[in-house]
């Protein structure tokens, strides 16, 4: 008795291995994702989520997924459309919401509406989020100037050094959110 009960749980997790790969395989046919959908397993189904190869149809279904690891994953997946981002917004865990507000890839839109959830924790990383975005996109524009040559060589010390002062200043966000809230 004892050995089945063994051999049973040794040839769950082999089909539970096979199926977590098979569920990230960026090869695997839309209709075995379909399939993997309905695992039991929530790591596979979150691995049906990630897959870039997931059919739309998919996608939707598992915002509905008991599992907010699985629904946050739907996020993740880069043919992810907006609605579904803003479906996964009123997602009724903070969960799913703080890692929504943690996704630098999320359109400037959403995290600003975000940045009013109800969640205190929640709100305060998509303002977190929005700050270093802003920040990013601040040193590349300055990036881009001070490494144009159309700007001489005196402008070009002015504006690096207040791309300093500006990123000491950024790098304080209490001192940042502070002033903008």
């Amino acid at each position: 008795m004892i050995g089945s009960i063994k051999m049973a749980n040794l040839e769950d997790l082999i089909m539970y291995q096979a199926d977590y790969m098979i569920a990230g395989n960026i090869q695997t046919p839309k209709s075995k994702l379909a399939e993997l959908m309905l695992s039991k397993q929530s790591k596979v189904r979150i691995r049906v989520a990630e897959n870039p190869r997931t059919p739309m149809t998919v996608l939707t279904r598992l915002i509905y997924d008991p599992d907010p690891e699985v629904r946050l994953s739907v996020a993740n997946n880069p043919n992810v459309t907006f609605a579904l981002l803003e479906w996964l917004m009123i997602d009724e865990s903070p969960d799913v919401r703080f890692g929504l507000s943690e996704n630098h890839h999320l359109p400037e839109m959403l995290l600003q509406q975000l940045s009013l959830d109800e969640n205190p924790y929640v709100a305060e990383r998509a303002k977190q989020t929005q700050l270093v975005l802003q920040r990013e996109r601040f040193e590349t524009e300055l990036k881009e100037i001070i490494e144009s040559k159309d700007v001489n060589v005196p402008e070009r010390k002015k504006w690096a050094y207040a791309s300093r002062t500006v990123r000491d200043w950024l790098s304080e966000p209490a001192t940042a959110l502070g002033a903008a809230g």
